[in-house]
């Protein structure tokens, strides 16, 4: 799925800021992304402990009747156990929450982040998940789904397909769907918005996200996939427990297999190359083995609801050529009468007749 590819990188590199959380915040000022994170933080740890702090809030409604000023854009599930202003003990006007169920991102969820970051001067956009989420359970599911709700879980879907590749039982594919879920909305928020991806390019604006512990309260920051750097304080339990040595070897192996792969993955291209080549010339179908994402000449969602092409579908090659957009290799192909571009992935196709 295209969500795997979504790897930019002025992404990458404020991602990974986000959890250089041992940094000291003494250099930032009192409104920098990191020291606003470290806010919420240390109000979910509050939440956590029943430490909560006493709020007047018939007071502060009438102090926040001209104007706002929150410090954070929170998108998050519309489930009813999530209740930003509370799981981050916060008061009124201090957080812009932008909720839909499995905290997906369409234009108007866009529209209402790029408001608040351009407009607002929010520097912060947390994405939040949580545990045993609905909606990321019907994607799992899968079925027949109303319109709406089938629009849902489309957006959703590509980071189930992602978690399949890693886990396999039931309760495993839905914590790791989840925590992709939340890592592919971030993604696909700096790809389909603009203004959003040139605030961050400029470092104004930091995307960060997390997963809510229902029983316990507790956000767990979520590390980005694409970033395998580590800090002093913030590495993870397993880099914490190897020695030097072992982590030294750890590191050699892991080049050696992406090595490897990276030999294997050329020598599949050449193969796939060759095989929508004969497959244009003789006019054969290819027939999908995973959902594909529909996309336009400029790599975007060719409808507004990001639709997909389900498995077990055959499209038509109109292009003997792999086509390179925006950085990532594609198919020109037609489907049902619309032509599209899907990715050039050579696991998601079989020749058909």
């Amino acid at each position: 799925m295209h969500c795997n590819r979504l790897r930019l990188d002025v992404a990458g590199r404020l991602f990974l800021g986000l959890f250089l959380l041992s940094v000291s915040v003494q250099a930032q000022d009192s409104s920098s992304p990191l020291t606003n994170l470290k806010r919420l933080l240390e109000g979910n740890e509050r939440f956590v402990t029943g430490k909560l702090k006493p709020r007047d809030y018939l007071a502060e409604r009438v102090q926040l009747a001209e104007a706002q000023h929150p410090y954070a854009i929170i998108v998050t599930c519309a489930d009813s156990r999530l209740s930003p202003e509370i799981l981050f003990d916060e008061s009124l006007g201090k957080l812009f929450v932008v909720r839909t169920a499995g905290h997906v991102v369409d234009p108007v969820v866009l529209g209402s982040i790029e408001y608040a970051a351009e407009h607002l001067h929010v520097n912060l956009v947390f994405f939040l998940g949580h545990e045993n989420c609905g909606a990321v359970k019907a994607a799992i599911a899968g079925g027949e789904f109303s319109p709406n709700i089938s629009a849902l879980t489309t957006r959703i879907r590509p980071a189930v397909d992602k978690a399949l590749n890693r886990v396999s039982g039931d309760k495993e594919l839905l914590n790791a769907a989840i925590a992709e879920n939340v890592q592919y909305q971030m993604s696909l928020a700096l790809f389909q918005s603009d203004p959003l991806k040139h605030l961050v390019g400029e470092q104004k604006v930091v995307i960060a996200g997390g997963v809510y512990q229902l029983r316990s309260g507790r956000v767990q920051m979520i590390e980005p996939s694409n970033s395998h750097s580590t800090s002093e304080g913030n590495e993870s339990a397993a880099s914490e427990n190897l020695s030097k040595k072992q982590l030294a070897d750890s590191k050699e192996t892991e080049a050696k297999v992406a090595g490897t792969r990276a030999r294997k993955s050329e020598q599949a291209k050449i193969s796939f190359a060759e095989e929508v080549r004969h497959a244009f010339e003789e006019k054969l179908n290819l027939e999908l083995q995973k959902p594909m994402l529909m996309r336009n000449n400029d790599d975007r969602c060719f409808f507004d609801d990001c639709r997909s092409i389900p498995a077990g579908e055959k499209v038509k090659v109109v292009s003997p050529q792999i086509l390179k957009i925006m950085g990532r290799h594609q198919l020109r192909v037609s489907y049902k009468g619309q032509r599209i571009y899907v990715l050039a992935d050579p696991e998601a196709f079989r020749m058909g007749s």
